[in-house]
């Protein structure tokens, strides 16, 4: 039996598709339907992101959306019992049920049932935890990669306060004693023991070390109040992706959302649309 298709589309740019998409996704997914989403469009490729939200909102985490034209979306077809498909603007609406959405970014959300020809209402949807905002010193960051990825190091105090800190930072050296050669990053962590960690630096020749970094041009972050030969960062602040990046040079990837949120985005979809409609729409019963 071909798979069951249901598309959103919109005559405005960026008015919520992948939002609207990656809802019918997981309220797909949380009735243990087997659904995948695909992305309908011509060059250029999708945004990669929104292509990895799709995939993660139908618990394809290790993925992203498959793309392409109506050739690869008919291979699909039989592969999968429900498709979920976001039709890029320059393409011809498919001939299945479809969710159009009527108005660009804007609160109340107007969409379009094409079957039943009924509009209905919702408000906006808070996507910041799916799509963070990128503030724009950020967005003109080379990407990060292994290949391009700046040497970091982080001291390895004996009462470093929170591992959890430095979980963004991959490829980063632990130093315990001076090392050689220049890094580009060094990250002073916070201490439950100042006093005692900051003796530590200066009998393993770190303190003395950390200057000699500085002025040779690497940046250092501190979070020890009475070490600090280069700029102060407060505990916990590099676990932000947006913080991480600016003190790295390098664009890094926002976290992939909790399955909370895609669970939410599911439960506002069925509120303001409705479960009879949503069966009726995607299970096409």
């Amino acid at each position: 039996m071909p798979a069951h298709i249901v598309s959103v589309t919109s005559r405005s740019p960026r008015a919520g598709k992948t939002l609207l998409a990656s809802a019918l996704c997981r309220w797909l997914r949380r009735g243990h339907h087997p659904v995948c989403p695909f992305v309908l469009c011509a060059d250029p490729a999708p945004d990669p992101r929104s292509l990895h939200l799709l995939a993660c909102a139908a618990g394809l985490w290790e993925s992203m959306a498959p793309f392409g034209g109506p050739d690869s979306l008919a291979a699909l077809t039989v592969q999968w019992d429900y498709i979920v498909v976001e039709c890029a603007p320059a393409t011809a609406p498919l001939p299945s049920p479809r969710f159009d959405l009527l108005n660009a970014p804007a609160t109340p959300v107007e969409l379009l049932d094409t079957v039943s020809g009924d509009t209905w209402l919702a408000p906006w949807y808070d996507a910041s935890a799916l799509f963070p905002e990128l503030p724009p010193a950020l967005a003109h960051l080379p990407e990060w990669t292994y290949q391009n990825a700046p040497r970091v190091g982080i001291l390895s105090l004996p009462h470093l306060r929170n591992f959890a800190d430095f979980r963004l930072f991959r490829g980063a050296e632990w130093i315990s004693s001076p090392p050689h050669g220049l890094f580009n990053l060094l990250i002073v962590p916070a201490s439950a023991d100042e006093s005692f960690d900051c003796q530590w630096l200066a009998e393993t020749g770190l303190d003395a070390w950390l200057e000699r970094q500085r002025e040779q041009g690497c940046s250092i972050l501190s979070s020890l109040s009475r070490i600090c030969p280069g700029a102060a960062v407060a505990e916990g602040a590099l676990r932000d992706f947006r913080a991480a990046s600016l003190a790295l040079g390098r664009r890094l990837p926002p976290p992939d959302p909790e399955e909370t949120e895609f669970d939410a985005l599911a439960a506002w979809l069925e509120r303001h649309a409705g479960a009879a409609r949503l069966r009726e729409r995607c299970l096409g019963s």
